[in-house]
């Protein structure tokens, strides 16, 4: 999962330049990951979003795809 963590990181990064809203951005990229566990946790994540959630405290629900260290960095 270290691999799709980078790869999320680089997407993200990607995402928050273009201007793409979040939401549409995190959506896209879920429906383009292959791993199952990952891409629910960011449908999880979109739907926290849309609620008011911030994306931090929508990571932290996800402590095994997204550790202290990285929720922290966001």
């Amino acid at each position: 999962e270290d691999v799709e963590l980078i790869m999320f990181s680089r997407q993200m990064y990607t995402i928050s330049k273009s201007g793409i809203p979040l939401v549409k951005g995190l959506r896209g990229l879920a429906a383009s990951l292959r791993n199952y566990t990952f891409q629910q946790a960011l449908n999880d994540i979109v739907e926290r979003l849309e609620t008011g959630v911030e994306l931090s405290t929508a990571m932290r629900s996800h402590p095994k795809i997204f550790n202290n260290l990285f929720v922290s960095m966001v």
